[in-house]
């Protein structure tokens, strides 16, 4: 048997292993992709993740909870209840917190696995209390600098954020 036909009969196999996997199980075609994107496109991916987990959030509080953006939300239903458990609390102060994201930074992203990512970002964000019937100022607007470090899993086609936890970062690095 020639070297052409080997190649063209693994090339085949492959291509029917995939084909049938993806018909019968959507998470194995979810792996299988995994293994054929690149790591800069991951670090983008997650990257977008970040931004838009940060809008997301910052839209719920702003909002005094509209959940227009929660289908899309990036995140687990623990860190979901954590928030809104947050601006219920607010809420029964009559207040709303309001959030601006001033900055972020991205210092890092490794991937222990294919199917896991870990970023350590610097964040700095602007904040105000206000009352919730008239939007009245209720404390000064103060700023904030932090560093995060986010753990995420890919999940259904995209990065989901299952863990955030305070990093300090080094001023090198801000």
């Amino acid at each position: 048997m020639s070297a052409n036909k080997i190649i063209s009969a693994l090339f085949i196999s492959f291509f029917l292993f995939y084909l049938i996997g993806v018909i019968s199980d959507p998470i194995f075609h979810s792996l299988i992709n995994r293994f054929l994107i690149s790591k800069k496109s991951d670090e983008i991916s997650v990257t977008n993740a970040l931004k838009y987990y940060n809008k997301a959030y910052t839209d719920f509080y702003t909002s005094d909870g509209v959940k227009a953006s929660l289908h899309n939300f990036p995140a687990v239903t623990q860190i979901r209840h954590f928030i809104f458990r947050d601006i219920g609390f607010l809420q029964s102060l009559d207040r709303i917190l309001i959030y601006d994201k001033a900055d972020m930074k991205v210092i890092s992203v490794k991937f222990p696995d294919r199917l896991s990512a870990e970023a350590i970002v610097f964040e700095e964000w602007n904040y105000q209390y206000q009352k919730r019937p008239d939007r009245i100022p209720v404390s000064a607007l103060k700023g904030l600098g932090q560093g995060f470090k986010y753990f995420l899993r890919y999940e259904n086609g995209q990065w989901i954020i299952y863990k955030v936890v305070p990093y300090d970062v080094d001023d090198s690095m801000k």
